[in-house]
C-alpha cells in the first residue's frame, strides 16, 4: 500500500513538472523587460529581449487581454498604444511563446488633464519716440522672480530721451524692475548690448545670451569668451544641464558647447539661422538634443555629433520641445506633432505663426506667436487666448502653473502673464 501511495505521488509530481513546462506564459524571465513612457491618451511601450533567441512570438497583452500579437526579430522595438482615457491605470505584460516565460507586469498611469482657465495680464515697456522696444527671451525661476531680456528705451529723468538701452527686466512678486546690465569682457572692456537670450538652472546658475554667453552666479557676471572660430554668431537660444554644461546656437549654422572651461564647435552642415534648441537629459531617456533651423531638425548625439533630419512639411517652424523620446511639437507656421514617428500637422493652427513652444509635460504645453496668439494643450484639448493682447510674441516660458510670454506691440516690449486659476 505504501509503494503504490509513492507512486501516485511520483506520477503527480512528473504531471505538475509538464503543466508547469507547457505553461502558455511561463515563469518571469528577467531577459525580457517592458517599460512604458505615456501622454493623456497615449502610451510607447518599449520591449527589450536580452539573451533570448530571436525570432520568437510575442503577446503584449493589457489589463489581462491581448493587445499586440507579433513576431520578435530585433533587440529592442517600441509599440505604440494611443486608445487611452486621461488619469486611468493600465496594467501591461509581455508574454514569449512557446515555452518561453513572460515579463514583469508593469503599471501605465496615464496623465490627467490639466486646466485651460487663466487670468491674464500685460505690462509694457518703452516710452514713444525712445526707441524701438522688444523682449527677445524670459525665464521663470518661481512665481516672484522672472527674468525678461531684450533691448528697451525710455526717458530719462527730465523727460529726454535716453539713447542707452536697457536689457534686463525682473519680477519680484508685485513689480517690474529695469535694469542695465553692464558686461566687462576679458580684456577689460565694458559695453552694453542686447540680451537675445537667457537660460535659468537657479536663481544663482543663470546664463545670458549676447554675442557672448554671460554666467550670473548669485553675486557676479562673468563672461564665458568664445572664439570665433568656435561660434561666429549673436547666441539665439540656450539649453543645458548647468551652468558648466550647456550649449548655445545662432546664425549661420553655429551650435557650441560648452563644458568644464571648455568650447567646442559642432559642425552643423547648414548656413541657415537656427532658431531653437532644447533637450532633455535624465534616467529614464537620456541625453536627447534638438535644434529647430527653419525646415530641418539637428540632432546633437551623446558625441556632440550633429545630424540633420528634414522636416517632412512645405513650410517653416522655429521652436522645438518635448519631454521624452516618442512624443515632438514644432512650432511655426501652425503646430506640428509627431507621435510615433510620425509628423501631423494640428489643424486648428494650420498657417499661423507661433514662434516658439514650450510645457511642463505633454498635458501643459504652450505656443504663443503674432497677433497676440497664445495657445495651450492639456493633453487632450487645444484651447486658444485670442483676446489676451495685441501685438507679436517672441518667446515664452512655463512652470508650473504660470506661462510669460514676451514680445512687442507698436514700439513697446510687452509681457503676458497667465496664472492657472
Amino acid at each position: 500500500m505504501k509503494t503504490k501511495q509513492v507512486f501516485i505521488l511520483q506520477i503527480l509530481a512528473i504531471a505538475a513538472i509538464v503543466t508547469s513546462c507547457n505553461s502558455p506564459t511561463g515563469p518571469v524571465n528577467n531577459s525580457l523587460t517592458l517599460s512604458a513612457e505615456v501622454s493623456c491618451t497615449e502610451a510607447w511601450l518599449s520591449l527589450s529581449a536580452n539573451n533570448i533567441t530571436l525570432p520568437r512570438n510575442v503577446t503584449i497583452t493589457r489589463d489581462g487581454s491581448s493587445l499586440f500579437n507579433f513576431t520578435l526579430t530585433t533587440k529592442d522595438t517600441t509599440l505604440y498604444d494611443s486608445t487611452l482615457a486621461p488619469n486611468k491605470s493600465y496594467t501591461y505584460q509581455a508574454l514569449l511563446s512557446p515555452l518561453g516565460g513572460q515579463s514583469d507586469k508593469i503599471v501605465a498611469t496615464t496623465l490627467d488633464t490639466t486646466s485651460h482657465n487663466f487670468s491674464w495680464q500685460t505690462f509694457t515697456f518703452g516710452d514713444p519716440g525712445a526707441g524701438s522696444s522688444i523682449l527677445y527671451d524670459v525665464a521663470i525661476i518661481n512665481e516672484n522672480n522672472i527674468c525678461a531680456v531684450g533691448e528697451f528705451y525710455k526717458k530719462d529723468s527730465t523727460g529726454q530721451i535716453d539713447p542707452r538701452l536697457y536689457n534686463l527686466l525682473k519680477w519680484n512678486g508685485s513689480k517690474w524692475s529695469t535694469q542695465r546690465v553692464f558686461f566687462t569682457n576679458n580684456r577689460g572692456q565694458t559695453f552694453l548690448a542686447p540680451i537675445l537670450s537667457i537660460f535659468v538652472f537657479s536663481q544663482n546658475d543663470i546664463l545670458l545670451g549676447m554675442d557672448q554667453i554671460i554666467h550670473w552666479d548669485g553675486n557676479n557676471f562673468k563672461e564665458y569668451e568664445i572664439s570665433s572660430t568656435v561660434f561666429h554668431s549673436w547666441i539665439n537660444k540656450i539649453w543645458g544641464v548647468s551652468g558648466q554644461d550647456f550649449y548655445i546656437v545662432g546664425n549661420d549654422g553655429n551650435i557650441a558647447h560648452y563644458s568644464s572651461s571648455n568650447w567646442q564647435k559642432l559642425e552643423s552642415g547648414i548656413t541657415s539661422q537656427i532658431y531653437d534648441i532644447w533637450g532633455i537629459d535624465n534616467s529614464n531617456f537620456g541625453k536627447m538634443i534638438y535644434c529647430e533651423a527653419f525646415d530641418k531638425l539637428l540632432k546633437i548625439d551623446q558625441q556632440n555629433v550633429v545630424s540633420q533630419i528634414q522636416f517632412p512639411y512645405n513650410t517653416y517652424i522655429y521652436s522645438i520641445w518635448f519631454n521624452g523620446k516618442h512624443k515632438f511639437y514644432g512650432s511655426g507656421s501652425g503646430i506640428y506633432e509627431n507621435s510615433n514617428n510620425k509628423w501631423k500637422s494640428v489643424d486648428l493652427f494650420r498657417d499661423r505663426a507661433i514662434s516658439k513652444i514650450r510645457g511642463t509635460d505633454y498635458n501643459n504645453v504652450f505656443g504663443a506667436g503674432t497677433l497676440g496668439l497664445i495657445v495651450h494643450f492639456n493633453g487632450y484639448s487645444w484651447s486658444v487666448y485670442n483676446d489676451v493682447s495685441q501685438g507679436a510674441y517672441t518667446s515664452l516660458s512655463v512652470k508650473d502653473n504660470i506661462i510669460v510670454a514676451v514680445g512687442f506691440n507698436n514700439g513697446k516690449a510687452i509681457i503676458t502673464v497667465g496664472k492657472r486659476n
